[in-house]
């Protein structure tokens, strides 16, 4: 049961985020730093409802405290701010062809983090696929006739996110509640 909620999570969460772009285009009058301040604005709110609706707001403010988790929070904030960023401009400026390179070349730099950051060993079969996935991105770049620097800045900020996120042992919700509030700090000035 839990594996079926999972996959419907799965497949919901990656749903909403296809079909952002679409979204974004009607937005044609606000600019790509607008639409990010909005949606760190509205994911704070929903992220405090949440945990006052969960009883975990005086915990969460409590991380504030811990230098060391409220430092790696502030480094996945950076990380995951660029992500945003870089994916929103990308639309607004119609380079959504290289976004989308940038969601293929992420397992491939979250993998070779993990065999790096964490001395994982793929097993054959493994290998395969990732060769083979690395056939695939190389095409589709030789295709695209240029270095991909969105793709690329996608692909290692979101991959660098996940790296330093498997460290901190918080729940998602505090962590994504602080890593918004540092986020919309910049914003305030």
């Amino acid at each position: 049961d839990h594996h079926r909620i999972g996959l419907i999570y799965g497949i919901s969460a990656y749903t909403l985020w296809g079909l952002l772009p679409l979204y974004w285009k009607y937005l044609e009058e606000a600019s790509a730093f607008e639409i990010l301040a909005s949606r760190g604005v509205w994911s704070l709110l929903v992220c405090i409802i949440l945990l006052a609706f969960r009883k975990q707001l005086k915990a969460t403010f409590a991380i504030f405290r811990d230098r060391r988790t409220f430092a790696l929070l502030a480094l996945t904030s950076l990380f995951l701010t660029v992500n945003w960023g870089v994916y929103i401009w990308s639309v607004t400026v119609n380079r959504i062809v290289e976004a989308s390179l940038g969601y293929f070349i992420t397992p491939l730099v979250s993998v070779a983090f993990g065999i790096l950051g964490f001395r994982e060993r793929l097993r054959p079969l493994q290998w395969v696929a990732v060769g083979l996935a690395a056939v695939g991105v190389v095409t589709l770049t030789v295709q695209y006739g240029a270095i991909p620097f969105i793709a690329l800045a996608l692909a290692i900020s979101w991959s660098s996110y996940s790296l330093f996120k498997k460290s901190l042992k918080i729940g998602a919700l505090e962590g994504l509640s602080i890593e918004t509030t540092v986020a919309l700090i910049p914003s305030l000035f």
